[in-house]
């Protein structure tokens, strides 16, 4: 692909960002100058029965503002809002966290507002995720020291004996016992159990943290990043849903878009600890993009699942934006036909998203389509899981590298 043909599909990308995801949301969702979101949005962006409001759908929000203030204010403007609002809704967002979803600890963060028995440490990641993102855009002392609190919280209260991070927790940050009546934790694992999905967005934090210049976090970083490398298997690369703690797996399920996540965050994750570039991940992002595309019908398939290891063949909005930005990292690492012929997929994989996963009646990118995207199987464009983070981390990322590959 040309210097030209890179740039082209830049623009389009940054076209289609505007469009289906920073115009129709930060018209509709931001609440008293950010101090809250809307949660709760039907396909045509109308309102939905209210649910109760997530830390992680919040905390999302804010990073997102933050990082488009602080990489692409260009857009701003072309996007509908004035100068200066997404660094005031960001800042609003981060310094009204802890008054929506406190613990009553000083850096605690409850997964659901006003549910306080029981959290989780997802939830406090993507916390300290936004608290990251927010200091790196104003520098401001007040933003680091609450990301400090949350940091303080995490070493003080949340290391478990094996030295990695409990997942379920109590009011007062103390790990939960497996309860029979209460098997499964927030985030829909085993209780007691440790998730290679809590576990990314923790390295993911961690690596926004130490880019906001905490340096002493390098050494977390480190220990996370390296653990979880070490649960992918020699075989080529597999990673499963959820682990023991002693690292064993408690299933056999896969979700080709956590592989390919994977990738691009402990890719960036060695970078910021200035660490060799070769990472276990890229095999599992491969594996991926190998056993995961639809060949028929275009589009990255969602879980390989341990029912006789059926495919999830739906499309999911998630999984296709990740795929986008693994392919842009993975190009960048490339040369000569192995470029070519990743961006030859990448420019397949976006030609499914904009024909596909975009809705052409309301804009706005479409929950779930089925395997053949010849039927919408969930309309919601938000809920507590869907936020617009996933497209505007992928989307800022994919056009800043085909850029930088132009030259």
């Amino acid at each position: 692909m040309h210097s030209n043909e890179l740039r082209a599909l830049a623009d389009d990308v940054d076209e289609i960002l505007v469009r289906h995801t920073l115009r129709p949301w930060y018209s509709r969702v931001v609440e008293h100058g950010g101090e809250s979101f809307v949660q709760d949005l039907d396909a045509a962006w109308g309102p939905m029965a209210p649910t109760a409001r997530s830390a992680v759908m919040h905390a999302r929000h804010v990073w997102t503002l933050a990082t488009l203030a602080r990489l692409r204010p260009d857009l701003e403007s072309v996007a509908g809002g004035s100068k200066g609002d997404w660094e005031a809704w960001a800042v609003t967002g981060l310094e009204s966290m802890h008054a929506r979803f406190g613990t009553g600890v000083p850096g605690g963060i409850a997964f659901v507002e006003g549910r306080t028995a029981q959290t989780h440490s997802y939830a406090v990641a993507f916390a300290l995720y936004a608290a990251a993102a927010v200091t790196r855009l104003t520098g401001d002392a007040r933003h680091r020291d609450i990301g400090r609190a949350i940091t303080t919280w995490l070493e003080a209260a949340w290391r478990d004996t094996d030295g990695a991070y409990a997942e379920a927790l109590d009011a007062t940050g103390a790990p939960l016992a497996p309860d029979p009546k209460r098997p499964i934790d927030l985030l829909g694992i085993p209780a007691g159990a440790r998730s290679t999905n809590t576990a990314l967005h923790l390295i993911e934090a961690f690596s926004e943290w130490s880019a906001a210049g905490a340096a002493d976090v390098d050494e977390r970083l480190l220990r996370l990043l390296h653990g979880f490398e070490t649960r992918i298997s020699r075989s080529g690369g597999r990673l499963y849903h959820t682990y023991d703690r002693y690292g064993r797996p408690l299933d056999r399920t896969r979700s080709f878009g956590h592989d390919v996540e994977s990738f691009h965050l402990c890719a960036r994750a060695r970078s910021r600890l200035a660490r060799p570039s070769a990472t276990p991940t890229e095999a599992l992002a491969r594996r991926a993009l190998r056993e995961g595309w639809d060949r028929r019908h275009g589009g990255l398939m969602y879980t390989r699942g341990p029912a006789r290891w059926r495919w999830a063949r739906e499309k999911v909005w998630w999984v296709q934006a990740e795929s986008l930005l693994a392919l842009a990292t993975l190009a960048e690492r490339e040369t000569g036909p192995d470029r070519d012929a990743t961006l030859s997929r990448l420019r397949e994989q976006w030609t499914f998203v904009k024909r596909h996963q975009l809705d052409p009646d309301h804009d706005g990118w479409i929950d779930t389509v089925s395997r053949s995207a010849s039927e919408v199987l969930a309309a919601p464009k938000a809920h507590p899981w869907k936020a617009c983070y996933h497209e505007v981390r992928a989307l800022v990322g994919t056009a800043a590298l085909l850029r930088r590959l132009a030259g």
